[in-house]
């Protein structure tokens, strides 16, 4: 999509029209005002978890050499996605362990994806000032996109996969041997983000091949395909024999995560009830107004949409995926009925710029403009577990001999002392004061397997000892005796033991 003055026929300058600048000076407002959310300096329980693991160090005792087989083994230990952000964040942390810096890479996909996804949008539509507009559809929805953006985990990740392999479905008949090979490898990069990437792609191959052999006959067809299925099967084989013979093996269902088999009460929640409308009953009446115009880009798009949906769906029936079109972990299949919605709103944004485009596409900008400032989602920091960095500058202002931290606040409170905070500024409390509990991440958490916790000794205690911890009243017990935990200030995670 150029942005710049082309050429025509005659050999003189074609005018970008003005509205484009407009729309392209948005986008850039639009990124400043999210970049913001690079300061936030906590890192919560799965990003701390995630950054360890990609330095080769255990998240909770530090043990390990730092070496990239140890950033496989802890991988397939503490984590179950493939690895291939963990790898990634592993290189990228080389040149700063800075919040700001390691927030820098998911918020680098979600730039990308939105790039990538105006540019598809430009393939389908032929029409650089609806695809302008409608690039902004991921900043709205799904809400969890932005959010993600800065999150130092692989979703972002993964929706540029999802982008990419949808690019590679379009642009199947027109691009070129080495477009294929590029594109292909780009995305066998990109799903070793998580295993949902994987399914995005194995329904994508099958459409793919069918519409290159159709394309090209003999040998020619042949090479396309050999150039499109390489990298996905080296990405495969790396996956495979590195990470998910190690993690979880028989798709065994995780009892923390959404699965229709055991909660399909979840498809009732008003949003999911909607998304499923939208999927059952919107797509295929779309479908129907594809084949009607002969919009063959759309049609591919929208079988994908559609058949994508059927199988997450069968997926967390047979208890293999989670499903909640509300959640994170759906974050692909929400943003690819997004892409789909796209198709209405293009032709909406059409039927109302039939006359006089030009002018009444400019009187949508202030409007898309307030839009994008009253969204909630650009400031997307709503803590997913409370944040105990200010909590420690409240333990360095006081006086204690004993803290003790829950395993959950381990990882977090490990980063923020070992690696992000200026040494000058440390403060010897850590890691002297600093007791880290007997962990209850136990390494088996599949339904239907009894889930451990900790149980703590009041021998281990003293009144007036600290405990840093989510809700110790819930999370821990003590042997024998009847203790009071007291809150400490206005800290939701800081408790001074008594014992009546």
């Amino acid at each position: 999509m150029r942005i710049f003055p082309a050429k025509n026929e005659g050999g003189t300058a074609v005018r970008t029209p003005r509205i484009h600048y407009l729309l392209l000076a948005l986008y850039a407002l639009s990124g400043l005002y999210l970049l913001r959310n690079l300061q936030h300096p906590f890192l919560w329980f799965d990003e701390a978890v995630q950054f360890f693991i990609s330095k080769g160090k255990d998240p909770f005792s530090g043990a390990g050499t730092g070496s990239w087989m140890d950033l496989l083994q802890l991988n397939a230990y503490y984590n179950l996605d493939p690895g291939g952000f963990g790898a990634l964040l592993r290189l990228w942390s080389g040149i700063s362990d800075h919040h700001i810096w390691l927030r820098a890479l998911p918020f680098l996909f979600f730039a990308l994806s939105i790039f990538a996804f105006v540019g598809l949008l430009n393939l389908l539509t032929a029409d650089r000032t609806s695809s302008l507009f409608l690039g902004f559809l991921p900043f709205f929805v799904p809400a969890m996109l932005t959010a993600e953006a800065f999150e130092i985990r692989a979703y972002s990740m993964e929706v540029l996969s999802l982008i990419l392999i949808c690019q590679l479905l379009v642009r199947a008949k027109t691009i070129s041997n080495a477009g294929i090979f590029m594109l292909s490898t780009a995305i066998a990069v990109l799903v070793s983000s998580r295993y949902s990437a994987f399914v995005d792609l194995a329904l994508a191959v099958p459409l793919t091949v069918a519409i290159l052999r159709q394309d090209a006959g003999g040998r020619r067809a042949m090479l396309r395909v050999l150039l499109f299925l390489l990298p996905l099967l080296c990405s495969l084989a790396v996956v495979f024999f590195f990470s998910f013979q190690w993690q979880n093996p028989q798709v065994k269902a995780l009892e923390y995560l959404p699965y229709l088999k055991y909660r399909p009460d979840i498809l009732l929640k008003p949003h999911n009830l909607i998304y499923l409308l939208a999927v059952f009953a919107g797509i295929p009446l779309l479908i129907r107004h594809a084949v009607r115009k002969g919009d063959r880009g759309w049609l591919r798009i929208l079988l994908y949409v559609f058949m994508l949906n059927l199988v997450f769906l069968v997926l967390s029936f047979s208890g293999h995926h989670p499903w909640d079109a509300g959640s994170h972990r759906s974050i692909s299949m929400v943003m690819a009925t997004v892409l789909a919605y796209a198709y209405p709103l293009h032709m909406l944004l059409r039927f109302y710029v039939h006359k006089d485009g030009r002018r009444k596409y400019e009187l949508l900008v202030p409007v898309l403009a307030v839009m994008l400032y009253a969204n909630p989602n650009l400031n997307v920091w709503k803590d997913k577990q409370a944040n105990i960095y200010n909590d420690l500058f409240l333990l360095e202002s006081g006086s204690y001999d004993r803290i003790f931290v829950d395993p959950w606040f381990v990882p977090s409170l490990r980063y923020t002392y070992e690696y992000d905070r200026v040494p000058k500024e440390r403060l010897p409390i850590y890691p002297d004061v600093f007791r880290f509990t007997r962990t209850y991440h136990v390494p088996s958490v599949f339904h239907g397997e009894p889930l451990e916790q900790e149980v703590l000794d009041l021998k281990d205690f003293s009144s007036g000892d600290v405990l840093m911890a989510l809700s110790p009243a819930r999370q821990f017990t003590v042997k024998g005796e009847k203790v009071i935990w007291v809150r400490i200030g206005q800290s939701s995670n800081l408790w001074m033991l008594r014992a009546d």
